[in-house]
């Protein structure tokens, strides 16, 4: 099986001397320029919306915590509390995985430490997260759906709100699609050079957002434990190949927490904060079950760092929830309903577009597409399916955001993996409906002109001929996919 790039996929169809798949017309399209351009289109978009969006920030928000966090790093105070730094206090803080604070911290340097400049600079995280969705798409089904993936992913609301956000969404976007990137790489090659770079992805992913160590279980043993080919033992160095290399990654940014807080902190600070907001009377019924509120949160202790604060905040959530064990499945399905767009989908609108300030008009148009996306998303999972091509990934996806709703609770932004990866699998999904109306077209031009009166004709014998090549691609795919699926991992 191949494993460049930019030669024939493994997983894909089989490519004509030309370079493109039987049925794939996009000669006319070179890639490299056109993802260029669909990316520099979802810059301006992102860019626009910066400038468009009015967005206003709360002081106390976690916007303003990657902001001011940024510019500590840059002044050289190093991670700490940005508020009490605000007020010219040094206080340690682990609030949040480090790696959108230190991409912040880059333009700081350089003086552009204004909220629009670190606005600005995470359209640049957008408009990478472009690229690599496009490269995902190539890489699963050809050039075609490489650049139908990217178009989306440069389109699609619910990524280029995060951009002006100034979230970790917009890094943690980026840090998804390289992990599903360096996955169907892994499983084409199957090697411990691919499973490095996986584990680095998922590790890059992790100091984003700490839900991401998830996929160390959710994608990574699977993804090679269900490698048929594959000996148990070459399965488990493949694991412990992507295990290990994660674990590198993380250990500096773990091990520096570990010395500098009175109690462990791994990843972050911020689980217990969250379980306190998510677990309280009003978030068990009433308007805002399934959600979070403010009004969980109790004050902080009078003692101890911020890892202390944690704790506490952890220990009344898991007190609340312990006491309440009988509300706890129907909170759980409302977290994952509000998750999804499944329950209570139009005051997600609302909650969305002030609560979370995401605006209201871009917010109502990200539900919408959501669930266009949603539908195709499906039949793109559908056709790897049928192509034997992995699905763990896109599943994986779906488990993780899942699980974190069902502990925290349900809001867009943490569906935002899921997100990029209905972006890829839209590209898939187009790319087979319109190899499909090829096929369908030639079938028909030659039913139409096989009459034994135009048998002989010039145009009978064209369109005869385009039935054959039609029936040879699809011969050839179809053998290239059982031919692939015999070397599956």
């Amino acid at each position: 099986m191949t494993t460049e790039l930019d030669s024939e996929h493994a997983t894909g169809p089989r490519r004509s001397a030309g370079g493109s798949a039987p049925g794939e017309q996009v000669r006319r399209w070179p890639f490299w320029p056109t993802l260029a351009a669909i990316a520099a289109v979802g810059l301006a978009l992102r860019v626009l919306f910066v400038f468009g969006s009015g967005r206003t920030f709360e002081f106390l928000s976690d916007a303003f915590y990657f902001h001011l966090g940024g510019q500590a790093l840059a002044d050289g105070a190093g991670f700490v509390d940005p508020y009490r730094y605000a007020a010219g206090e040094l206080v340690p803080a682990a609030g949040h995985p480090p790696l959108y604070q230190v991409y912040l911290a880059v333009p700081s340097l350089f003086g552009l430490d204004s909220v629009r400049s670190h606005q600005l600079a995470s359209t640049l995280l957008g408009a990478t997260m472009v690229v690599v969705v496009g490269l995902v798409g190539r890489r699963l089904a050809g050039r075609r759906a490489g650049l139908v993936a990217g178009a989306v992913a440069a389109v699609y609301p619910n990524l280029w709100i995060n951009d002006a956000m100034l979230m970790s969404e917009s890094m943690y976007a980026l840090t998804i699609a390289l992990v599903l990137w360096a996955a169907y790489g892994a499983w084409q090659r199957a090697d411990t050079s691919g499973a490095a770079v996986l584990g680095a992805a998922v590790a890059l992913a992790a100091l984003t957002r700490a839900e991401a160590v998830l996929l160390l279980v959710l994608l990574v043993v699977p993804l090679f434990g269900l490698m048929k080919a594959q000996a148990l033992r070459r399965k488990v160095v493949l694991v412990g190949t992507a295990l290990a290399v994660a674990l590198a990654v993380m250990a500096p940014w773990v091990g520096y927490n570990l010395i500098r807080f009175d109690r462990p902190v791994l990843l972050s600070s911020g689980a217990g904060h969250v379980l306190a907001a998510a677990n309280c009377d009003q978030t068990y019924s009433g308007n805002l079950l399934g959600y979070w509120s403010q009004d969980c949160l109790f004050g902080e202790p009078a003692q101890g760092d911020h890892s202390v604060w944690e704790a506490a905040a952890r220990a009344e959530g898991i007190d609340y929830m312990t006491t309440h064990l009988g509300e706890v499945p129907v909170v759980v399905l409302a977290r994952v309903g509000r998750l999804w767009e499944l329950y209570r989908p139009l005051q997600g609108v609302e909650l969305s577009a002030y609560a979370e300030h995401r605006g209201l008009w871009p917010t109502r148009l990200a539900l919408v597409s959501y669930y266009v996306l949603l539908l195709i998303g499906a039949y793109g999972l559908v056709v790897l399916w049928r192509r034997k091509v992995t699905v763990v990934p896109m599943v994986a996806l779906a488990a993780m955001v899942t699980f974190t709703a069902a502990v925290s609770f349900g809001i867009t932004r943490y569906r935002v993996p899921v997100d990029v990866g209905l972006a890829v699998l839209a590209g898939v999904a187009v790319d087979q409906w319109l190899r499909n109306r090829a096929t369908d077209a030639a079938y028909s031009t030659a039913s139409s002109d096989s009459s034994p009166a135009t048998a002989s004709t010039p145009t009978s014998r064209v369109a005869n001929s385009a039935l054959s090549r039609a029936t040879c691609s699809a011969r050839d795919r179809v053998r290239s996919w059982r031919r692939d699926s015999s070397k599956e991992k």
